[in-house]
């Protein structure tokens, strides 16, 4: 999801379309060195966009906060965002373009008995998505 802070939106205005991204202010994840590229397009038909990050952090909470203090346009999973949105504190931005599932994955070594740790964070995920947090 693409959000970002009614302040800011007021401030700045909404962008409308992809190309108008490139005159706000960002905050992006970095990993490794490099900004992490925001999704663009719809499920079938997946681009990847790198803003000019503003603000480029490597935590996500970090990220979110941020975007709520109203330092620029974020673009997280909507499970990480969705309280935030349903608050009012963010609102979505460039929904017709920017949506996009991301598939969640659980790989473990094939072993009779896995780990008490590593069982726990299976069930704990699988029952996370059976209540829909991943939605």
């Amino acid at each position: 999801i693409t959000c970002a802070s009614p302040a800011y939106l007021d401030r700045h205005g909404t962008p409308a379309t992809v190309d108008d991204l490139h005159a706000h202010r960002s905050i992006v994840g970095y990993r490794y060195g490099q900004p992490v590229a925001w999704r663009i397009g719809e499920d079938a038909g997946q681009a990847r966009f790198i803003p000019s990050g503003t603000h480029q952090l490597n935590d996500g909470d970090a990220v979110i906060e941020a975007a709520i203090a109203g330092l620029g346009i974020c673009q997280m999973p909507h499970f990480l965002v969705k309280r935030h949105l349903q608050s009012g504190a963010l609102q979505q931005v460039l929904g017709h373009c920017m949506q996009h599932h991301v598939e969640i994955h659980s790989l473990w070594p094939q072993t009779r008995h896995l780990r008490p740790k590593v069982r726990y964070v299976v069930d704990a995920l699988a029952t996370l998505a059976d209540a829909g947090a991943f939605d």
